[in-house]
């Protein structure tokens, strides 16, 4: 992937140890004939920032370090605009401030794909980004199929990314040059990228659509990690109330040692391994060794303190179970207009060419389908996207009071 021309001077930086000069991160292959505006202090920030300021749109993109730590951080940020692109090592730059006009300036787009996870990190940051499209949204509203990056801009553009560092350590320094390559690739053609989604959908008439979606991201929360909870919990709707205590301590547990060690609580044990602990109960260690996940090693390290917590666990009150937790009863005969209003929207997602759950969710027809129907427009005007009920307005109506009148007669 030949890379465009970046602006900004060489970004090799040298430090010196034990007499010899250190690159800051490694060199890019030798065939890349470019230059990456690498920024790793406020000066360099501020010099950024005021390019920036002049752009009418800039690409931008994330790495963080998930995978590896308890509290992620963001660890490089990615921009791109016409004038080339540039790397911010937000780990070593302590101020991101200077990005702040940048990225709250909605008269200043801002290319994201797939810009959920980015837009909650960065308002975790203390960001509240505005003015944002994003090429994953575009194209849902399009129709696409297969909507990773290096897909589109295989289809689209005819480029091809490289993937194998999507689960790369981002903490780690000095960074490679294949990782630094990589980073950039993700942003530096995402204006082209947007500019090709954007012609289709203006000649669809369905830009509207996706800047409805887009203004959606702009309220999103930051990310917060909840308490864990064993209702919450995939896997455990099998499980009776002495099975759900236990796991409920299995999970307290493994998020309090993941915190202490700043890990990724899948480091310390897998879900799958503590629902079929709260399921087994084992209490001795030929027990525990019969447990998917539970090697030798994991029982030498935690064996003692799983025993102890599975014992206690018994010994409190069960919750409880499932099947006698009570949830909210749904209106008498919901389900008939969820599955009318359902099929409407299949019907027209296939004339419109579109994924269903981008056409209307359908947490979002449940919502509708437990209206009162002297409320349903009502909640229709409410919850719906112009452009939703422009499509569905009328026929979701027509749906639901036929269910309705069904049902009465």
């Amino acid at each position: 992937m030949i890379l465009p021309k970046f602006m900004g001077p060489e970004p090799m930086r040298e430090s010196k140890k034990n007499g010899q000069k250190k690159s800051f991160f490694k060199p890019l292959l030798s065939q890349q004939e470019c230059r990456i505006f690498w920024v790793e202090d406020s000066t360099r920030l501020e010099e950024l920032a005021c390019k920036l300021r002049s752009e009418p749109r800039v690409a931008v993109d994330l790495e963080a370090d998930s995978l590896y730590r308890y509290r992620e951080r963001i660890c490089l940020i990615q921009v791109s605009s016409s004038q080339g692109s540039a790397l911010i090592d937000s780990l070593a730059v302590q101020d991101l401030s200077p990005l702040k006009p940048i990225l709250e300036d909605p008269s200043l787009e801002k290319v994201f794909h797939g810009a959920d996870y980015d837009v909650r990190l960065l308002k975790g940051a203390g960001f509240n980004p505005r003015g944002i499209f994003d090429t994953k949204l575009a194209a849902e509203c399009l129709g696409i199929k297969r909507l990773g990056l290096s897909d589109l801009l295989e289809e689209r553009l005819g480029i091809r990314l490289e993937k194998r560092f999507q689960r790369a350590d981002w903490s780690k320094r000095p960074l490679p040059g294949p990782m630094v390559e990589y980073a950039v690739g993700d942003t530096c053609h995402l204006l082209a990228l947007r500019d090709s989604l954007a012609r289709e959908l203006e000649a669809l008439g369905r830009m509207d659509w996706a800047r409805a979606h887009f203004l959606e991201l702009e309220t999103i929360e930051p990310l917060c990690r909840e308490p864990p909870s064993a209702f919450k919990t995939r896997g455990a709707r099998d499980l009776d109330g002495q099975g759900l205590r236990v796991l409920q301590a299995l999970l307290e547990w493994r998020e309090e040692q993941a915190r202490r060690r700043d890990v990724p609580v899948f480091k310390i044990l897998q879900t799958d391994t503590l629902v079929s602990l709260a399921r087994e109960k084992p209490l001795d260690s030929k027990a525990m060794l019969g447990i998917p996940g539970i090697t030798k090693k994991v029982l030498e390290i935690w064996g003692e303190s799983l025993f102890k917590l599975i014992q206690e666990a018994l010994e409190k009150a069960p919750l409880p179970s499932w099947n006698t937790a009570k949830s909210p009863q749904n209106p008498p005969g919901s389900r008939k207009r969820f599955l009318a209003l359902k099929q409407v929207r299949d019907q027209m997602a296939e004339q419109e060419g579109l994924h269903p759950g981008v056409l209307c969710p359908n947490s979002l027809l449940r919502t509708l389908a437990v209206s009162k129907p002297q409320d349903f427009q009502s909640k229709m005007k409410q919850l719906l996207k112009p452009w939703q009920l422009k499509l569905l307005g009328e026929r979701f109506l027509e749906a639901f009071s036929g269910a309705c009148r069904t049902r009465s007669g």
